[in-house]
This record gives structure tokens, C-alpha cells and sequence, in this order.
């Protein structure tokens, strides 16, 4: 397996949601916020016409 360096950033970012939230369990949903986050990512959903912002607030109030 080869190592990525942004898929390792999106995991350890995801694994930092979890762990500030104080959840016992890295879950999809921590790890979906991670990815709508990382900056690349987010620009291809924007072109797509996401709205960005509210993707990461719906998500957010999901998580909490």
C-alpha cells in the first residue's frame, strides 16, 4: 500500500473531531467532516454547487 500524505492529514484530522468531542469511537460522520473540510475536496463540491459551509454545519449538528 502506498503511503498519501492528504488521505493521512484527512484521517488524523478526523481522528482530532472525534477526540475534541470527547467520542469514544471515530465514526464515518467524523470522518465525512474531515473530508468536506480539506480544502481540495471542498472546491470540487463547490464546483458541483455544494454549499460548502452549510454541508460542514448539517454535519457538525449531526456529530454533536
Amino acid at each position: 500500500m502506498q503511503f498519501n500524505p492528504e488521505i493521512e492529514q484527512i484521517l488524523a484530522n478526523a481522528h482530532a473531531l472525534a477526540r475534541a468531542k470527547k467520542h469514544e469511537y471515530l465514526t464515518l460522520e467524523h470522518l465525512s467532516l474531515a473530508l468536506v473540510q480539506h480544502g481540495p475536496f471542498a472546491a470540487t463540491l463547490s464546483k458541483y454547487g455544494v454549499d460548502v459551509n452549510h454541508l460542514i454545519y448539517e454535519i457538525e449538528q449531526y456529530v454533536d
